[in-house]
C-alpha cells in the first residue's frame, strides 16, 4: 500500500489540464458523451480485434452472481436469527 501512496505522491499533474478542461466545456453535448462513453469501446476493440468480444462476454455475467446472493442467503441469515421475515 505504501507504494500506492507514494507513487501517488510523487506523480506529477499535467502540464495544461486547465486548457484541455476549457476545450471540452466548448463542445457540443453529443461530442462529450460520445468521448465518454462510445469512445472507450472503439480503443478497447481497436486495440484487442475481435477477442474483445470474448473479454465481454466473459465478464458481462459476473454482476449477475452478485444478484443472487441475495435470496441465497436470507435463509441462512433467518436461520442464524439475524433476519426477520415478519419485521
Amino acid at each position: 500500500m505504501a507504494v500506492g501512496m507514494i507513487a501517488t505522491l510523487l506523480a506529477k499533474e499535467p502540464e495544461r489540464p486547465n486548457a484541455v478542461m476549457d476545450e471540452n466545456r466548448e463542445a457540443p453535448v453529443w461530442r462529450r458523451f460520445f468521448e465518454a462513453v462510445v469512445g472507450p469501446f472503439i480503443a478497447f476493440f481497436r486495440a484487442h480485434g475481435w477477442v474483445a468480444l470474448v473479454m465481454l462476454a466473459a465478464i458481462s455475467p459476473v454482476p449477475d452472481t452478485g444478484l443472487m446472493m441475495g435470496p441465497m442467503a436470507n435463509p441462512y441469515y433467518h436461520d442464524l436469527g439475524l433476519y426477520e421475515a415478519d419485521g
